[in-house]
């Protein structure tokens, strides 16, 4: 393997240039232990710029930012529901003053609310 999927093995991202080098790739990622999380991009007549776009664009496909976001940010059950309760307030509160503007906007006019 060359430096580059070395490099992106190692960070648990396999690219490779050919189909052995891609299934040892695949094969490293799961003895490692990263269950799931693989994204394998091949390097096509030494495009590395190409490839590393098309391994972002995957990596975000496959949630692999949103799962660790989540793993760093952990918050227990408690934290959770303060934070469920909270976006349901604001919520409600946005229900609320978009129907005061609405009446407001319909007494500017002078029309009747129905």
């Amino acid at each position: 393997m060359n430096q580059l999927s070395r490099c992106l093995s190692c960070a648990g991202l396999a690219a490779s240039l050919g189909t052995s080098a891609l299934q040892r790739a695949a094969g490293a990622a799961w003895v490692s232990g990263w269950r799931g999380m693989a994204v394998i991009v091949e390097v096509e007549d030494n495009r590395v710029q190409k490839a590393l776009a098309d391994l972002n664009h995957k990596r975000i496909e496959a949630g692999i930012p949103d799962e660790l976001r989540r793993r760093r940010y952990h918050m227990n059950g408690s934290a959770k529901r303060f934070e469920r309760e909270k976006k349901a307030y604001k919520t409600a509160v946005g229900a609320v003053v978009k129907e005061r503007i609405k009446w407001v906007m319909q007494r500017r006019r002078g029309g009747l609310l129905e």
